[in-house]
């Protein structure tokens, strides 16, 4: 009965362990939004997205979608519909694929809560290293949300490197993203309550959009209620909440050290009972493992609640602390200037291609002039066929055809006199054999 009892606690020990683990990396928002607010299939773009090529972005309609490259190589750029459209919460899907042909590096994705003049803006990337990044823009500069390497995460629940359905599901500034329908990241964003959806392109990317849809609610009057609260208000809550989580994450960590001390009490009489001890016990290790990686976790929510107060901060001081990215656009002086050097620089480069074939058609030439030694019938015969080969590029290098004359009249005096010396050497040859006795073969 001992051991049944052991083995059922550590069953339970098992299943509230995957419990903790699954709430850890669940989703924040369960709010399932069933009207549809705008569905942009990218068929007729003309008066809602842009359409203007410069030299740093070109854009074509085609019947893939909207086909967007950014040529910059210092950074991306925003695309914001040209409508009225602004939404509080909601859940918006952004299908796109990149051009398999310019590499890796690429990147692009979704711009939510955009305000008014470039104030601010939330950008959820992805690349084709199987990588997102969460990043937030305020009065023109930009942190990032997400941990890593510049920001970016890599995460093995993306699949596929070209072609995404990215999908963000947003209430009450808590915000759950999908890559092709699997739940990847969650993060909270305070600041920022209404605004533009948008797309967003990388540095030295290409990308084809299909399709972005936008689905919400009319839940106004529970939302203006919301906004009513001061900034600081809202923060405050935030914080809680994020207290709230970590210290039932607290309270769950030490139910399971409790249980796993009463594992160590397993009684040793007899041999069976020493060998499920042993067992429990590398059960134990595995468990303790679990719990370091929730205490790691918990650290991180305490660093994230760090940082909220870090901004709550900067907020009643009116400081920001962020790198500064300008994300206006170049000056018109600037992108005539470069629009006229990348003028000039193909221009070059369609001389260099002419020189390269009139390099090729003149070595052509050359090794045609230097067939001159020729020992037969059959040898004249191909070169003359060559001659004929030579007056035909002739036509084609009319720049040539004076020095060309010239050779081609040598070469018909060589072999006219070359003619000659065959001819007396032939009838020296018959006179021969003429003057010998003539034999006659029967058959």
């Amino acid at each position: 009965m001992h051991l049944e009892s052991a083995e059922m606690k550590k069953i339970f020990l098992f299943v509230a362990l995957q419990g903790i683990l699954f709430l850890s990396v669940a989703q924040n928002v369960n709010k399932v939004f069933e009207t549809l607010k705008w569905d942009e299939q990218f068929k007729n773009i003309q008066g809602v997205w842009s359409q203007t090529s410069t030299a740093q972005n070109a854009f074509l309609q085609s019947p893939e979608g909207y086909n967007v490259w950014r040529k910059n190589e210092s950074n991306g750029f925003f695309i914001l519909p040209k409508n009225d459209l602004t939404f509080d919460f909601f859940e918006a899907e952004l299908s796109f694929s990149f051009d398999k042909n310019k590499g890796k590096k690429q990147y692009g994705g979704i711009v939510l809560q955009a305000q008014e003049g470039g104030a601010g803006a939330i950008l959820i990337e992805l690349n084709r290293k199987k990588q997102f990044r969460v990043r937030r823009v305020s009065n023109n500069r930009i942190s990032n949300v997400s941990d890593g390497n510049d920001g970016w995460v890599k995460s093995k629940k993306i699949k596929g490197n070209s072609t995404f359905v990215l999908k963000v599901v947003t209430k009450d500034r808590l915000y759950d993203v999908y890559v092709n329908g699997i739940f990847i990241y969650t993060f909270t964003e305070i600041e920022f309550t209404e605004g533009k959806i948008g797309i967003y392109i990388g540095q030295k990317s290409r990308a084809n959009f299909t399709s972005l849809r936008v689905k919400s609610d009319d839940e106004m009057d529970v939302f203006s209620s919301e906004m009513s609260k001061s900034q600081d208000d809202i923060l405050n809550e935030t914080i809680v909440k994020l207290r709230e989580s970590i210290n039932k994450k607290d309270q769950r960590i030490a139910s399971i050290e409790a249980d796993l001390r009463k594992f160590k009490n397993v009684p040793k009489e007899d041999s069976t009972q020493i060998k499920e001890f042993i067992r429990l016990k590398k059960q134990n290790k595995k468990n303790s493992n679990f719990i370091r990686d929730l205490e790691t976790e918990n650290e991180s929510l305490a660093l994230k609640l760090k940082k909220l107060e870090t901004f709550k901060k900067e907020i009643t001081d009116n400081e920001s602390g962020d790198i500064i990215i300008n994300l206006s656009n170049l000056t018109t002086a600037q992108k005539l200037k470069i629009e006229e050097q990348e003028s000039t620089i193909r221009l070059q480069n369609e001389s260099i291609e002419k020189l390269k074939n009139r390099n090729y058609e003149n070595a052509k030439t050359i090794s045609f002039l230097e067939l001159k030694n020729v020992r037969s019938e059959s040898q004249t015969q191909d070169y003359q066929q060559n001659l004929k080969k030579v007056d035909s590029l002739n036509s084609e290098l009319k720049y040539q055809i004076v020095d060309l004359e010239a050779e081609l009249e040598k070469l018909v005096k060589a072999q006219s006199m070359k003619q000659e010396r065959s001819d007396k050497k032939s009838k020296r040859k018959k006179k021969k054999k003429e003057e010998l006795p003539e034999f006659i073969i029967e058959e």
